[in-house]
């Protein structure tokens, strides 16, 4: 659309006349990212404060112009080019980092805050911001939150998404909200998470606060050369089967070994099929014992060089050569085409050799990068974009890959997002229901769609066609699934009183009863029955908490059992009416943690899910949040929705997986979860302090979590019950250590 001149002018009065570019010779910066695909902008608007960003996005809604949220312009799948007209919002200049706190290791920034630059003014206080995309030099943390952006590090740190505890935004019409906070968790439905990785379609960032890391003390790199790609694989299952915790694993396969060799010079042996660096991070005085150990799986597979760093400038050549990587294809071809998909970890040799495969069959060599760790790959693709007829065939093997990714339980993004590019692979990995309520979302946010438009869904879903409602969450017709504050009724009891048990399907549409499905088609049955009959429901897991008498009960107890233990991938996929207890002994017994507990035996995984109750071991493994990988959940008119892939990585679409948790049943019924899981401990060890007054244990609890790489729980205890510590002080101060065995007697010693 082309803007007025009264509009230009409006536009001027908010951000100043020398920040709103109209002509096409200014605009001509802001029409490509750092894919293939353009856009021009009608206008493009630089923003110096807070202050301008709601009144402009009121003006721009009043008059339907699409807004384009711009960071760093580092992005690579067109996600935010102008494909509609419009005006491109830029960030660049709203670089402010508003507050640091290290005693609650915290950060409000602005969104046009470069990656690096807040982990440099983190490392002045020995903290660390860990998200790293590889454009970390150069992009903003607002569009990494809109990518949820990932990197080399997210094996043992995990996705930007992991480290935003609150933003600011404004939407569509100009209002501004808060999401999230300062506190880790809150009970409550996690719309954070759905923003992050919305790729600009539901608000405009406008602050976020973020999670710091201690940082560590000490690193050490290896790089290990092996004939195979199988070979690196298996390394890389057994590194993580044995508990270690690498900051990051790396491989290139043979194509890219051989290029980066030609381009470093590293002196590299020939004929490798395949190169592995990785970090490891800890304690100075233990980094030494997890290296020998890397050393001794490495040496299992007959590595044709295994080296390990002997100082810095050692390292940074090491990474040096796996950074050169992208530039190191301009030997071989005069373009190479990037990809970005994700699989589970288990299935990298496999995924190498089909797509080497289906790459020869298209006529075209395909090298790859890998973050191993996390089963994230990027194919690259050497090729000739400038002759016609190879990009065609280009295109063509992006779609065959990108079908092959999905048939093996992969996601078609890992980090890079949907944009324009990916958007017609989409609907491969969900179908028409899930779709919709990703579309539902979108519309409750941005009802007229001007927010990014033309992104992320492919085209039949790009045009509203129902009115705006968040899928399932009025019940369809006006009627709460579940009420998270009942009409106050006379309780059941708690857990040690009445527990009822559910014996099948006691009343019926139209009267008060209990249900209990068997099976999910069941469950489906009943809702669209209740639907019919417009009666409302209660849900229920195992009845730990208040359970009103006189309202119909639905009980999940009968969809329990765990469904997949994929220990190499380290999740596992659980029906939720599964006892907690239950689940964490039969993983215990085959020696994995799910790091989730709750004071009430009866518990049920989608209880605790479902109230975002999380358990104290969140500092070392993160919350209901960071565990959740995918779920699937019925609606109230008895649609199934598969939500996710149970992967460390999957930025395709919507994260309503994680919008359930925390939502007390009110969107639908959670049916099944896949969660992370983690080795057992190679120790762990749990100190208490007996502390006689208040101010003497909140400082204790500060010194006693310094060492919190390795803390998993840290707890204040007042009276605690008698003969549960030897001490009878009023307070306590309680902290687990955990992880190798020398970085816990570290740490203990530390503590």
């Amino acid at each position: 659309m082309l803007l007025d001149s009264a509009l230009i002018h409006t536009l001027q009065s908010i951000a100043g006349p020398k920040n709103v570019y109209a002509q096409t010779t200014l605009t001509l910066t802001y029409e490509q990212d750092a894919g293939t695909i353009a856009g021009r902008p009608d206008a493009v608007v630089l923003l110096t404060s807070p202050e301008q960003i709601a009144p402009l996005v009121h003006r721009l809604s009043e008059a339907g112009a699409p807004i384009v949220a711009w960071g760093a312009g580092t992005g690579l799948t067109g996600g935010a080019v102008a494909a509609r007209g419009g005006v491109v919002v830029s960030f660049a200049a709203m670089r402010d980092i508003v507050a640091l706190d290290p005693a609650g290791r915290q950060a409000v920034v602005e969104p046009g805050v470069i990656n690096e630059q807040l982990d440099r003014a983190a490392a002045e206080h020995g903290l660390a911001y860990p998200p790293d995309p590889a454009s970390g030099r150069a992009s903003t943390i607002g569009g990494n939150i809109a990518e949820n952006a990932g990197g080399p590090r997210c094996m043992k740190y995990g996705v930007t998404g992991n480290y935003v505890l609150g933003l600011e935004v404004v939407l569509a019409d100009g209002s501004a909200c808060s999401f999230g906070g300062p506190a880790f968790d809150y009970p409550e439905p996690h719309l954070l998470d759905v923003l992050i990785g919305s790729e600009g379609t539901l608000a405009l960032i406008t602050a976020a606060r973020v999670r710091l890391v201690a940082r560590p003390q000490a690193a050490c790199t290896l790089m290990a050369a092996f004939k195979t790609p199988e070979q690196a694989g298996a390394v890389v299952s057994e590194i993580v089967r044995s508990g270690l915790r690498p900051a990051s694993l790396e491989l290139l396969d043979g194509i890219m070994y051989g290029l980066v060799e030609r381009y470093t010079q590293m002196g590299l042996p020939p004929g490798a099929g395949a190169l592995l660096v990785g970090d490891v991070e800890g304690y100075a005085e233990g980094l030494a014992e997890k290296v020998r150990q890397i050393e001794a799986i490495a040496r299992q597979y007959d590595p044709l060089l295994l080296r390990v760093a002997t100082d810095d400038a050692e390292r940074q050549a090491i990474w040096y050569a796996r950074k050169s990587a992208s530039a190191a294809t301009a030997l071989m071809a005069p373009n190479d085409y990037a990809m970005d998909v994700a699989i589970p970890r288990s299935r990298l040799p496999e995924a190498f050799r089909e797509i080497s495969r289906l790459g020869a069959e298209a006529g075209f060599p395909v090298g790859y990068l890998a973050h191993a760790g996390d089963g994230n790959i990027h194919p690259e693709i050497l090729c000739d974009l400038g002759k016609a007829e190879e990009l065609e065939r280009v295109h063509v093997l992006h779609d065959r890959i990108t079908e092959f990714i999905v048939g093996m339980g992969g996601s078609i993004s890992g980090e890079h997002g949907i944009g324009l590019e990916k958007q017609r692979h989409l609907p491969l990995m969900y179908g028409p229901d899930e779709l919709a309520a990703m579309r539902d979302v979108k519309e409750v946010f941005d009802p007229q769609g001007i927010l990014n438009p033309g992104k992320i869904f492919p085209t039949e879903y790009l045009t509203p066609s129902t009115p705006p409602s968040l899928a399932g969450a009025t019940g369809g017709q006006g009627l709460p699934l579940s009420s998270p504050q009942p009409p106050s009724l006379p309780c059941e009891g708690r857990e040690g009183g009445v527990t009822p048990l559910f014996p099948g399907r006691e009343g019926g549409p139209g009267g008060i009863g209990s249900w209990c499905p068997a099976s999910v088609l069941e469950l489906q049955e009943i809702l669209r029955d209740l639907q019919t009959e417009k009666q409302s429901v209660w849900l229920a897991g195992g009845q730990t908490k208040c359970t009103p008498k006189g309202i119909t009960i639905l009980s999940t107890r009968g969809l329990a059992g765990i469904q997949e233990r994929a220990y190499d991938d380290l999740y596992v996929t659980v029906g939720t009416g599964m006892r907690l207890a239950d689940v964490r002994a039969e993983l215990g017994r085959d020696g994995y943690l799910l790091p989730l507990a709750a004071p009430w035996p009866q518990a049920t995984v989608g209880g605790t899910l479902a109230t975002n109750f999380n358990a104290p071991w969140r500092g070392v493994y993160g919350g209901i949040r960071d565990l959740l990988l995918c779920a699937e959940a019925i609606l109230p008119d008895g649609r199934k929705l598969r939500l996710g892939r149970p992967l460390v990585k999957d930025v395709a679409g919507y994260a309503l997986a994680k919008l359930f948790a925390g939502s007390f049943g009110v969107f639908g019924v959670l049916t099944a979860v896949s969660l992370r899981v983690f080795p057992r401990p190679q120790a762990a060890l749990t100190l208490t302090l007996p502390c006689p007054d208040l101010p003497t244990a909140l400082a204790a609890g500060r010194a006693l979590g310094q060492p919190a790489e390795y803390v998993s729980a840290l707890l204040l205890l007042q009276h605690p019950a008698e003969g549960l510590l030897p001490s009878r002080a009023p307070y306590h101060v309680v902290s687990t250590v955990e992880g190798a065995a020398e970085d816990v007697a570290l740490a203990a010693r530390e503590c």
